[in-house]
């Protein structure tokens, strides 16, 4: 999305970060091998996040650097 303009950097490091918080805590839930219903729920909710927050930016028309850029 960067390379093709829909993303602004900045943008696609605050998407990267959230994402590493997703997996962290994934990693966390995960290290008795199992996952509970809540754990589950917790997880499909950090991930459902991090993918609307990347449909909301790849729209938001932030061009990059210069005409638009916003940031």
């Amino acid at each position: 999305a960067i390379e093709r303009g829909q993303l602004s950097p900045r943008e696609a490091r605050n998407l990267r970060a959230e994402l590493r918080d997703a997996q962290r805590v994934e990693w966390r839930y995960r290290r008795d091998g199992r996952l509970t219903s809540y754990e589950r729920a917790d997880l499909d909710q950090r991930f459902d996040r991090v993918q609307a927050l990347l449909r909301m930016e790849r729209r938001d028309q932030d061009y990059g650097y210069g005409y638009g850029y916003r940031r």
